[in-house]
């Protein structure tokens, strides 16, 4: 478990597991499972999405993620899911949502994500390492082409390729130069 300290904005990694029924503290799964208790629940803080260009070329903004981090909980915790797949029974919910500066890359903001993940076999995955990243899913309330600005959510298509790459110019007395097509995500709504 991470702590998330508020007068430094940052979290301080705490490893602990607590058996409910004899309140007896475990440093590791298997110092509580030598003495016979039963992991329910393994409360993991990570950083869920960070501001900037992703692989996909759209573009995050820490403005439009902290109005949105709000939505990782509520109206209800949102899942965790195994793939993107809704059909299958949650490993777990989202417990907390804190927007902040990456640990991971100084100078970018962040959603620092608390995970109740109570999927016995999730639990083992990610104390073992097999679950090391994640991938979030939501529904964006305003997608803006990096290009020209438009808004493809209600205007006409603007014949701006998603990754495609075009000459730009930002004046008239500038040469032009190659540029690649984002698209600049707004407000969301995390579903997942």
């Amino acid at each position: 478990e991470l702590n998330y300290d508020e007068s430094n904005h940052s979290y301080t990694n705490v490893i602990s597991m607590t058996d409910a029924s004899t309140n007896e503290s475990f440093a590791n799964l298997e110092d509580a499972k030598k003495n016979g208790s039963e992991v329910k629940e393994l409360i993991v803080v990570l950083e869920a999405t960070h501001e900037g260009k992703t692989l996909n070329f759209t573009e995050y903004f820490g403005k439009n993620m902290e109005n949105s981090s709000h939505t990782w909980v509520n109206p209800f915790e949102k899942p965790v899911l195994r793939h993107h797949d809704s059909r299958q029974d949650p490993i777990g919910r989202v417990k907390k949502a804190v927007f902040g500066e990456s640990e991971k890359h100084p100078g970018v903001k962040t959603i620092f994500l608390t995970l109740s993940i109570s999927d016995p076999d999730a639990i083992q995955k990610f104390l073992d390492g097999r679950y090391t990243t994640v991938s979030i899913g939501g529904k964006a309330k305003e997608i803006k082409c990096g290009i020209c600005g438009t808004d493809l959510l209600n205007d006409k298509y603007c014949g701006h390729w998603l990754g495609g790459t075009y000459s730009y110019k930002a004046r008239e007395d500038e040469e032009a130069k190659k540029v690649t097509c984002y698209w600049h995500i707004g407000d969301m709504e995390y579903n997942e």
